[in-house]
């Protein structure tokens, strides 16, 4: 059983089966753990640029108070497009308020306050290992939020 699927809950995750199955190179269908999860998913499998794409489907090692951890990124994608070419990119998924530095207030809990700091470092020692392992791949490495995704023109 996969790292993925061993952490699926299925109250609070939805297994998404591809259209496209050709495309998605997983090992088995990637569990979505949010609507947002979801809707990526089915934009990756319904974009015609997209050859190739899994989710959580390896790990990137990095430190994290001195512990060896393992990051699962979100989505590994390929794509062709006539303007750029081919191109690698790993993904992370995160809602726009977890990838800027927790904001202190007056109102917050001690609890809340330790919490939202220790998972800002968290996701900075794992996004420096991601950008590290992307470089030494040839890949890029893109943090992409509901902004991204419900951007409206």
């Amino acid at each position: 059983m996969s790292y993925m699927h061993s952490n699926y809950n299925p109250k609070k995750h939805s297994i998404f089966i591809p259209k496209n199955k050709k495309k998605y190179i997983g090992k088995q269908w990637p569990i979505a753990r949010s609507g947002l999860e979801y809707k990526y998913m089915e934009m990756l499998d319904t974009d015609s640029k997209v050859i190739q794409w899994s989710s959580e489907s390896f790990y990137i090692p990095y430190m994290l108070q001195r512990k060896r951890k393992h990051y699962f990124p979100d989505f590994y994608v390929r794509i062709k497009d006539p303007l750029i070419g081919e191109e690698t990119s790993i993904i992370e998924l995160k809602p726009f308020k977890e990838t800027i530095p927790p904001t202190p207030g007056k109102n917050k809990s001690r609890k809340t306050k330790l919490y939202e700091n220790f998972t800002w470092k968290k996701n900075q020692a794992k996004w420096k290992a991601a950008r590290n392992y992307c470089n030494k791949m040839g890949w890029k490495f893109k943090i992409i939020t509901e902004k991204d995704i419900f951007h409206k023109h």
